[in-house]
């Protein structure tokens, strides 16, 4: 239980960090590695505190960023209602400021046995002060709002990383007085190497962390606590490990500061590398969605101890190294010369810089995988100059393995440098550009057989299978003839792919469904991802057109009786304009007076559009389904009769229900969860700190950013 609500509270914290979170995470590893620089003791408490906190970030920052925290949000909401708010403050508040607490003690008893200073003991207090005024923001205060607590979080992030670096400890006992002579490569100076290799360091380390974790630690924390177990049982042993391999470096490297840094590159590399192969091992072995939060999780605790284990330990050593390097002090280098005492440095910068590489820009234009392979050839590219340069008998065996390690991870790189060879083996099924990108779909190999898509060089959906994929625009169609069974004309504005429209035309009451598909790419692919054959309605029923999807809505002559948004994410300004309070207010003119608007609400906008629905209609109601939310709304009441909830397990089933449905409606499966969120089960809370958006302030949500522009 109290591992569950840890990573809750993690994913509410970091997943909505934005760009002033990537700031804070930023400067707090700026100021990592500056503390370490100017630390003069070999402070043990400072290193755990280092490799603790940092562990913790990357591990909420890879579980915000991969999980739906926005629905989050909606799921707990009732919870939080049910437990009662000073319970959950209690919970939530000791789950989240649990570390910086233990952190605290660990540097109070530093402090009296003198190994530490009072600024390092603060520093803890802020963070875990920091992570509970971010529950408390996300939980317990609307009015603070999500963008404020995350501000004020991570000002004290920064303000605590202040401290830490600008602390200074008690001077190590016996530390020698000699200037020692730097080792400094023959055709480069000490600056350059040292800025360009420790930046390089640092940036493949921390993008390298966030891509292991990114693709495994959230999948574990929200499914089984058996499950977290193995994941923070091999996270943390593998960050032991990292630590252990950098100690064998220093240990090997006291005088040559070019083994130590080619070694620290070969460790960057392989964990962008790891990340990569870990990437591609998530997209052939995951398994079916099983809930809206997290969407994938390994089924079983076999699964389970295989990423951990296997994938996850190994790939975690890089990770350990960039921070037990940040918490080295300067009386352990100080035998190594100034160059080398400002590696931490160094690495914290270049570290910093990854982490506003990875929120802010990447390199787009080829996409994250190509750019984690780039970043990763240049790191093997310079630490193999480091390692050839002036071999010496003493260390000729660790150069030796570190140059095969380079070797093979180059090998490795090589078929990681373009997403789509992600795709190798698999069925291709069509690929598009367009003046809204390239669309490439491919089928995996059996036994599997799901689809999956990749837009603009990014995993656009989760590879599903054909029944997976269709599922809720299947259920947008249903839940508009639930609430209005005598719907004569529907308007599907999105769904090109005929699944929702399909839907609607089985009914034998409803004899028009017009289709504005936004994107042409659906068009071409509707052999492909369209709707298997029993779900298509008749030609005479359907007409399918190419349109904006704003104009679909502004310029429509009749009134329909349905109205269904089904453009799943605003990924483009024209998508996101669908969601805007503008479009909402056109979409009322567009219903006809018992009509009923359908609403596709996934994504990191979701509670932007609860908000722009709930300003305009009177009467919503939100429904969960495994593959996200739908919002019906309307200005007459919402009520159904109480229906028998059904899943079809296969697609006969599937074929003869519908046909019931069709004579009766019945006794027509709904395909949704088994509660529908009514207004009176949502806290105002959730919608009345967001604004919605608006055409001069729409939300976009990329494929591989969920960052509001």
């Amino acid at each position: 239980m109290h591992l569950a609500l840890w990573s809750d509270s993690l994913t509410l914290i970091c997943g909505h960090i934005y760009k002033p979170g990537w700031v804070a995470v930023a400067l707090f590893m700026f100021f990592a590695g500056l503390g370490a620089a100017r630390s003069k003791s070999d402070s043990s408490s400072f290193r755990v505190l280092v490799l603790g906190l940092l562990a913790l970030l990357a591990l909420g920052l890879g579980l915000g960023l991969h999980t739906k925290s926005q629905e989050l949000i909606l799921l707990l909401a009732p919870w939080v209602e049910a437990q009662g708010q000073i319970t959950v403050m209690i919970l939530a508040c000791a789950a989240t400021a649990l570390p910086g607490l233990l952190t605290g003690m660990a540097l109070s008893s530093a402090v009296f046995s003198g190994k530490a200073s009072a600024a390092q003991s603060l520093f803890s207090v802020i963070v875990g002060a920091a992570c509970g005024l971010a529950a408390l923001g996300m939980f317990l205060v609307p009015r603070l709002g999500v963008s404020g607590s995350i501000v004020a979080a991570s000002a004290l992030l920064v303000l605590a990383g202040a401290c830490a670096a600008l602390s200074r400890s008690p001077a190590a006992p016996n530390q020698s007085s000699e200037k020692p002579q730097p080792d400094l490569p023959r055709h480069v100076a000490a600056p350059t190497w040292g800025v360009l290799g420790g930046g390089l360091a640092g940036s493949a380390l921390f993008c390298g962390a966030i891509l292991i974790v990114t693709r495994l630690a959230a999948f574990f924390l929200a499914n089984r606590v058996a499950h977290g177990y193995c994941l923070v049982a091999a996270l943390f042993l593998g960050l032991a490990l990292g630590g252990f391999a950098v100690h064998f470096l220093y240990r090997h490297g006291t005088s040559r500061p070019r083994l130590l840094l080619g070694g620290l590159l070969v460790l960057g590399a392989l964990g962008l590398v790891g990340g990569l192969q870990a990437t591609r091992w998530w997209i052939d072995h995951q398994t079916v969605p099983n809930g809206p939060i997290l969407g994938i999780a390994p089924q079983g605790l076999g699964e389970s101890l295989f990423w951990s284990w296997l994938i996850l330990l190994p790939l975690s050593l890089p990770m350990g190294a960039l921070f037990t390097v940040l918490s080295r002090s300067r009386a352990f280098l100080a035998k190594q010369g100034q160059a080398v005492r400002l590696i931490p440095l160094f690495l914290g910068t270049g570290a910093a810089a990854g982490v506003i590489w990875v929120g802010f820009f990447g390199l787009k234009d080829i996409g994250s995988m190509a750019s984690a392979s780039v970043l990763a050839l240049l790191c093997l590219a310079l630490a193999v100059a480091l390692l050839l340069d002036d071999f010496q008998a003493s260390d000729k065996g660790v150069r030796t393995g570190l140059l095969i390690l380079a070797g093979v991870t180059l090998y490795l790189i090589i078929p990681q440098a373009h997403p789509q060879t992600i795709m190798a083996g698999h069925e291709p099924l069509f690929r598009m550009e367009d003046r809204h990108g390239s669309f490439f779909a491919a089928m995996t190999p059996p036994p599997l057989e799901r689809i999956m898509a990749v837009k603009d060089r990014e995993l656009l959906m989760p590879p599903l299978t054909r029944q997976e994929y269709t599922r809720s625009q299947q259920m947008a169609g249903h839940l508009g003839v639930l609430y209005r069974t005598e719907a004569t004309r529907a308007l599907v504005v999105g769904s090109g792919n005929l699944v929702a429209a399909g839907v609607l035309a089985r009914y034998p009451r409803i004899v028009e469904v017009q289709v504005r598909e936004t994107w042409p790419a659906m068009l071409e692919g509707l052999e492909v991802l369209g709707p298997p054959a029993h779900f298509t309605g008749s030609e005479d029923t359907i007409s399918l057109e190419v349109d904006l999807p704003l104009r679909a809505l502004a310029t429509s002559t009749q009134a329909y009786d349905i109205v269904v948004l089904a453009v799943p994410d605003p990924q483009t300004p024209e998508a996101a304009s669908l969601f805007c309070l503008e479009s909402m207010a056109l979409a009322r003119q567009t219903l006809s007076d018992q009509g009923v608007l359908i609403v596709r609400a996934n994504g990191p906008a979701l509670r932007q559009i609860l908000a722009a629905v709930r300003q305009t209609f009177t009467h919503v109601v939100l429904y969960q389904d495994l593959s996200g939310y739908l919002v019906a709304a309307s200005e007459h009441e919402l009520a159904i009769e109480p229906l028998q909830v059904k899943w079809a397990a296969s697609a006969p089933e599937l074929a003869v229900l519908l046909e019931r449905a069709a004579l009766t409606p019945d006794a027509l499966p709904n395909f949704l969860a088994q509660s529908a969120l009514t207004p009176e089960d949502l806290p105002e809370s959730i919608t009345e700190s967001v604004l919605p958006a608006t055409l001069d302030r729409p939300n976009v949500a990329f494929s591989n950013n969920v960052y509001p522009q």
